[in-house]
């Protein structure tokens, strides 16, 4: 991730890498014709007047600039944090408010051949903002930005403070002491979805969530509803086409333990081992302190 300057309190909430261009227009063809045919150029009066040393210089020196065009297409470009969204660009860069964002297209490439103008979708956006059109990206992961810009800032179906940052730290619904919220969690080094623990249930997403329902997840949790509540619309959520598989338990005929970093829930049925994140073990053992254990006669 490349190094960006962040005020107090800000924090970065998604990064992608410049994406590979799909079409070129005409001008861009000429243009690297052009190039190619100097390269070559010059290479060739390099062999003649300066001899092999000349020659292998100039090889050096084009290994040199087509690796670092790759590295810049594969470093990571744009971010949007909880207040800007920033294009890192090497040379010329953009740090919008996302306060300012009032509209958003996707940018769409008009490429004119022989058969006429084609119309190409682009991995860059049209953003309204501050009484300006900005061109922004291309971005690779595109889905994820328009996501967020459109349910995020556009509307109010994601709140964007809500949401953990890329560095680790936890979201404001993991800091919630009177459920237990995990994004992720790991089973014999395989990744499944959020783990919830409410005031009856407890409910484990056995795939990882699409980002589109996870950020819901979090946007509900962060609010400051009651654990009844939360645990209701979790349940919901479940029932949701695009959430994939579940297991969900009553919280009164489960145990729970934290050992050496591992998260170990015991029904009737089944025991389940968790690996959690440094961050994640003091939390949890705090929160199996306060839990209720199973009635001995169940």
């Amino acid at each position: 991730m490349a190094p960006i300057p962040l005020a107090e309190g800000e924090y970065v909430i998604w990064s992608s890498p410049r994406s590979k261009t799909k079409e070129i227009s005409g001008r861009q063809a000429v243009v690297i014709a052009a190039v190619g045919l100097y390269v070559f150029i010059s290479l060739a009066m390099l062999c003649v007047f300066a001899g092999w040393p000349g020659f292998i210089g100039g090889v050096a020196t084009i290994v040199g600039i087509v690796a670092f065009v790759r590295w810049y297409r594969r470093r990571t470009a744009f971010f949007m944090t909880n207040k800007h969204l920033i294009d890192a660009g090497f040379i010329f860069k953009q740090r919008i408010p996302l306060s300012s964002i009032q509209g958003c297209e996707r940018y769409v490439q008009e490429v004119h051949t022989r058969f006429g103008m084609e119309r190409i979708l682009t991995d860059k956006v049209l953003l309204l903002a501050g009484g300006q059109t900005i061109t922004f990206g291309p971005a690779h992961d595109f889905d994820g930005l328009w996501e967020l810009i459109h349910h995020g800032i556009l509307a109010s179906t994601i709140q964007i403070s809500a949401l953990p940052s890329l560095d680790g730290e936890l979201a404001p619904a993991e800091k919630r002491t009177d459920v237990f919220l995990l994004a992720s969690t790991t089973t014999d080094g395989d990744e499944y979805g959020p783990l919830f623990i409410g005031p009856s249930k407890v409910i484990r997403f056995t795939e990882k969530l699409p980002s589109m329902l996870e950020r819901i997840l979090f946007t509900v949790a962060a609010a400051q509803n009651a654990p009844e509540e939360l645990e209701h619309h979790v349940q919901q959520l479940v029932r949701h086409p695009q959430a994939g598989h579940s297991l969900t338990f009553e919280r009164d005929l489960t145990t729970a333990s934290v050992n050496e970093g591992v998260l170990t829930l015991v029904t009737a049925e089944r025991a389940i081992k968790m690996q959690l994140r440094p961050g994640d073990v003091t939390r949890a053992t705090a929160f199996v302190r306060m839990w209720r254990p199973a009635h001995p006669m169940r």
